[in-house]
């Protein structure tokens, strides 16, 4: 089930990345990649939301990792 959920939450990325980069450079130019900025900043808030309601702890250190 992981699998599929991150293969879903890829592709929305990967649309929703070419969408807002093609609406952003519609807008503002071509010169600057904004709209690949501002998913990957939407898509990093939206995986740390995820990890957060999972329990980030689990992947902090990795699995079997010795913490301090």
């Amino acid at each position: 089930m992981p699998v599929l959920l991150v293969f879903l939450a890829s592709g929305l990325g990967g649309v929703l990345r070419h969408l807002l980069g093609g609406w952003a450079a519609s807008r503002l130019g071509p010169s600057f990649p904004v709209g690949t900025i501002a998913i990957n900043v939407v898509g990093s808030f939206l995986l740390v939301g995820v990890l957060e309601a999972d329990g980030y702890e689990r992947y902090a250190a990795g699995a079997g990792a010795a913490t301090a």
